[in-house]
């Protein structure tokens, strides 16, 4: 706050000229609220003056010697600068504002308005809005530029603009956003934030974007809270835990009662270690088991022939049937299981029963 000198020689009874030590000068119109503001002060003055005027009056005889003028010059002065003599509200606007102009405009650039900055310095609020004024309308003017921003979504920002996007948000709830309010407020050194208040029923609703504007790019705005998202991005939902993702499994329709599908019928045990098999053992396996049935074969019909030949011969003689020869086992291939067989831990009983 700078301090101002009266130039008296460039005042007139309806004008004031004031002058900085800088030597620039500003021009003040006295008009009836500056007379009745400055009238107490006037007619204390002009009484101490005319007290002080007042011809001295001779001493009588027998009275005592009279004070002298020096005393009542002294008295008129302190009559002057006594607090008490000038209303509280007079007091207030006269003395000085705690804050320097520089950070009252940038309290009201955070976002504070003139009413709760004066009552806070108790000030009234008049001393306030001179410094507020300009910073008022730069937020008014953030705000309307804002409502041609371009919001950010996940893709990139939106082709249509942050009004058409929540003019349509807005519709779909039942709401209408004239009715809603636009301000915007920045702290120093950070970028300026928009908001928009509006009520639906009893609740107040409130969402906010961070602005961004520059040169070369359409000015863009991005979501602050949960609230902004919702009304910008249609496909904006709150994750309420992450997940690992899997594949999709089969799914089953009837219900799965924990022993082996019926569609599975060889199932081997993985429990157990295998040692690996060599390429071609399985081939070599098959041809040697159908070399032995072949052998089989040849050597039951040889017998079978000496057998009805000496028949013939010894017909008193009980021969005994030749001993069925059981089938050789023949070794399974081994099965790989179904992967839900695996993930559920299904172990299929491989053991035939017994006879």
């Amino acid at each position: 706050m700078r301090e101002l000198f009266l130039v008296s020689s460039d005042s007139t009874e309806s004008s004031l000229v004031l002058r900085t030590e800088g030597g620039e000068e500003f021009f003040l119109a006295v008009t009836e609220e500056l007379r009745e503001l400055l009238s107490p002060t006037a007619d204390v003055i002009a009484a101490a003056d005319s007290a002080a005027a007042q011809p001295q009056q001779q001493p009588s005889e027998g009275a005592g010697v009279a004070a002298p003028a020096s005393q009542r010059r002294q008295a008129a002065t302190t009559a002057i600068t006594q607090p008490h003599s000038l209303p509280t509200q007079q007091r207030a606007a006269t003395e000085p504002i705690p804050l320097r102009p520089a950070e009252i405009q940038n309290r009201i650039r955070a976002g504070a308005s003139a009413a709760d900055l004066a009552a806070e310095l108790g000030v009234p609020e008049s001393r306030i809005e001179p410094f507020a004024y300009p910073v008022m309308l730069e937020r008014e003017r953030v705000a309307d530029v804002a409502k041609q921003a371009h919001p950010v979504r996940e893709d990139g920002p939106a082709k249509l603009t942050l009004w058409e996007i929540l003019a349509t948000s807005f519709a779909a709830r039942g709401h209408s956003l004239s009715e809603s309010t636009w301000d915007a407020y920045r702290h120093q050194g950070e970028p300026w934030i928009v908001r928009i208040t509006w009520k639906a029923g009893l609740s107040q609703n409130e969402a906010e974007w961070t602005f961004r504007q520059s040169m070369s790019t359409p000015a863009t705005v991005e979501a602050r809270n949960s609230v902004a998202a919702d009304l910008t991005d249609p496909d904006f939902v709150q994750p309420v835990r992450s997940l690992t993702s899997i594949g999709r499994g089969e799914r089953y329709e009837e219900a799965f009662d924990g022993q082996g599908p019926s569609s599975v019928t060889d199932i081997a045990d993985f429990t157990t270690p295998t040692a690996p098999r060599p390429e071609g053992a399985e081939d070599s396996a098959d041809s040697g088991e159908e070399k032995a049935s072949a052998n089989e074969s040849a050597s039951s019909q040889e017998p079978a022939q000496a057998d009805g030949s000496a028949g013939e011969e010894k017909d008193n003689f009980l021969q005994n049937p030749p001993a069925e020869r059981k089938p050789s086992k023949r070794r399974r291939k081994a099965v790989t299981p179904h992967w839900e067989d695996v993930l559920l831990g299904v172990r299929s009983n491989t053991k035939r029963p017994r006879d």
